[in-house]
């Protein structure tokens, strides 16, 4: 018997990635999951679609140090049976890199710590040249030729996901302006409702701000907990492997119950009957309160609806 180094095909499997699953909306998600992990409070998501079309992630985390951030780029960075700190939200090691190259055939990220800059960048187009797991470190001259990353120099620690060549993000559109334009819209949708307890700062959970081109997201509660005609029942709280699971349902107003405004802010009248489901969180943490706490963490998904975010970190 004998034993051989046999690594994949660099290109073909990054390639074969790129189908794994994502929707513009779940591979954002996936990034905002990163930056909440990082500890940020306010997450900006800036597209420009025309020129060289672009879409970037900026937060106010605690950054990566070089060799941090080479880590991060690793395809599998972290095992997902190694046990995490509560507050994180991933679990493969994979989100960074699948999310952004679904929607992307180059991406890199910008990341400042302890006063320095680094970046690293990965483009199928130099993978498949090189026929090698080739990551591209870039140096100050290159950071400095790069959309958005003035903002980290006033920043004391962030981080940039800079999306770059949207191939699968604006196939087949005619105009990419118009195109990317609602995609972003219905994205930021997306994410008020799956990211609606941070948004809002609900039970305790540290408030993150988050808005696409300077326009703040408003969360988007699919309990309508403010409702004077919102029914909480009792919660059911029981353990599985000595990890808590709280269950609280709700019995949403009647639409007649509703002015207009209400009924817009829940996502409209069909949005009321497509949310209706079982939503579970993440993560969750218990503040106190008189229904024995909110659980934290963003949605991982909604049961009898549209899957919410995958929830995979670097």
């Amino acid at each position: 018997m004998r034993e051989i180094d046999h690594p994949p095909d660099a290109a073909s499997l990054m390639e074969s990635m790129r189908s794994i699953g994502y929707s513009l909306d779940s591979a954002l998600a996936d990034l905002v999951d990163n930056s909440i992990s990082a500890d940020a409070t306010k997450i900006d998501i800036e597209f420009r679609p025309f020129d060289a079309p672009y879409l970037a992630i900026i937060d106010n985390g605690l950054g990566m140090t070089a060799g941090e951030l080479e880590l991060a780029m690793r395809h599998g960075s972290q095992n997902p049976l190694t046990s995490r700190k509560d507050t994180d939200l991933g679990r493969y090691g994979l989100g960074l890199k699948t999310a952004s190259l679904s929607q992307c055939r180059c991406f890199t990220v910008i990341t400042k710590k302890d006063n320095v800059i680094s970046a690293c960048r990965w483009d199928l187009d130099v993978v498949a040249l090189r026929h090698a797991w080739t990551l591209l470190v870039l140096d100050q001259t290159d950071i400095s030729h790069l959309p958005q990353t003035e903002r980290l120099q006033d920043m004391p620690c962030g981080t940039i996901v800079l999306w770059q060549k949207l191939d699968r993000l604006l196939a087949g559109e005619a105009s990419l302006e118009k195109a990317l334009g609602e995609k972003m819209f219905a994205a930021g949708e997306h994410l008020s409702l799956v990211f609606h307890r941070y948004i809002s700062g609900e039970g305790g959970i540290k408030k993150v701000d988050m808005a696409i081109n300077s326009n703040p997201l408003n969360p988007i509660d699919p309990f309508l907990l403010t409702h004077r005609a919102t029914q909480r029942l009792d919660e059911d709280i029981f353990k599985i492997e000595e990890s808590k699971v709280s269950v609280k349902p709700f019995i949403l107003p009647h639409i007649s119950k509703l002015s207009p405004d209400e009924i817009n802010v829940a996502g409209g009248r069909e949005g009321l009957r497509s949310q209706q489901g079982f939503y579970i969180y993440r993560s969750a943490h218990y503040a106190g309160g008189d229904s024995g706490g909110h659980s934290g963490g963003d949605v991982l998904s909604r049961l009898a609806g549209v899957a919410a975010a995958a929830g995979q970190s670097c």
